[in-house]
């Protein structure tokens, strides 16, 4: 699928983040997040929740904490929206894993590469 891009988190840190491009605007298309500890798959429960938070280049944050879906026991996915993609540049965000209402279980960083847009609306 064209609107579909594919990444890989390790739970292990101080890894290098992968990075995700999209387009200034890019909306709806689907991040997949395949997750790993280490050299092994990690098994994603049923129990967890998830959240994405980021910083774009403005040090403006933003939350996504709705619409995840599960794809198999280790692979996760969402769709871009107008937020996270309203800026040019590199948007760092951290996916949290929590289990229940309270306890963190582990934040993976990841980038989302927001690349100008080619067409900026404006007619001559």
């Amino acid at each position: 699928m064209l609107t579909e891009q594919r990444i890989i988190l390790n739970l292990i840190p101080n890894e290098v983040p992968p990075v995700a491009h999209v387009t200034q605007g890019d909306v709806g298309r689907v991040i997949c997040l395949t997750l790993i500890d280490g050299n092994k798959p990690f098994d994603i429960s049923s129990e967890y929740n998830f959240k994405i938070q980021g910083v774009k280049p403005s040090n403006e944050s933003f939350v996504f904490d709705e619409d995840f879906i599960l794809i198999n026991k280790m692979t996760i996915a969402f769709k871009t929206t107008a937020e996270m993609t309203s800026e040019a540049g590199s948007v760092y965000c951290g996916l949290i894993i929590s289990e229940g209402e309270e306890a963190h279980i582990e934040t993976l960083s990841f980038i989302l590469q927001v690349q100008d847009t080619a067409y900026s609306g404006t007619g001559s």
